[in-house]
């Protein structure tokens, strides 16, 4: 199943062989490049799709297309620069196996797009859900951890929003060693 990117589409749920819309007519192809899957979700600024990048022989990646809630100018300007700000942190970033890593960001059938990495796994509410408080919190230690720099948070993480790979998470930490994790964010 592929997914329409308009966010006027009627019906945005296609056959996968298809490369427009059967709907509204869209080109399906995002740059000539991404194709949306599956929509996974939507916040104040964007809406998130799973995706794939035929040019990375059909890897899994995100697509986060700015659309921002605002109806005002000066209210979209200023999520543009927030939307493009993330762009820029997430390349400042680098790598990690917990943080998207940036692919691409481009202008594309007047929308803004991020294309990042695709992180399997459960998010860090579903973590809460399903295996409680202290682990979810060791998690969320790390995280921060990893997103601060010079004393300067480079990146705000939502619970639902975080996502948690299988085999990184660490359910035989102790409470101790979760102490000492936040300790440890005073001197990062």
């Amino acid at each position: 199943m592929s997914y329409c990117l308009n966010p006027q589409c009627p019906n945005p749920h296609n056959l996968d062989k298809e490369n427009f819309c059967l709907y509204c007519g869209a080109n399906l192809w995002l740059n000539n490049r991404y194709k949306a899957l599956q929509f996974l979700g939507e916040g104040g600024f964007a809406r998130i799709f799973k995706a794939i990048d035929r040019d990375r022989l059909n890897s899994f990646c995100v697509i986060k297309q700015f659309l921002p809630q605002a109806y005002n100018q000066p209210a979209i300007t200023k999520a543009g620069e927030l939307f493009k700000g993330e762009a820029h942190r997430l390349y400042l970033l680098g790598y990690h196996p917990q943080i998207p890593n940036l692919w691409a960001y481009f202008e594309g059938d007047r929308y803004l797009y991020l294309v990042e990495d695709f992180i399997e796994g459960c998010n860090l509410y579903q973590e809460f859900q399903q295996q409680g408080c202290f682990r979810a919190c060791h998690q969320l230690c790390r995280l921060t951890k990893v997103t601060k720099c010079g004393g300067k948070r480079l990146r705000t993480f939502k619970p639902a929003k975080s996502r948690m790979q299988p085999g990184k998470c660490h359910p035989g930490s102790s409470p101790s060693a979760c102490h000492n994790e936040w300790q440890s964010l005073d001197t990062v």
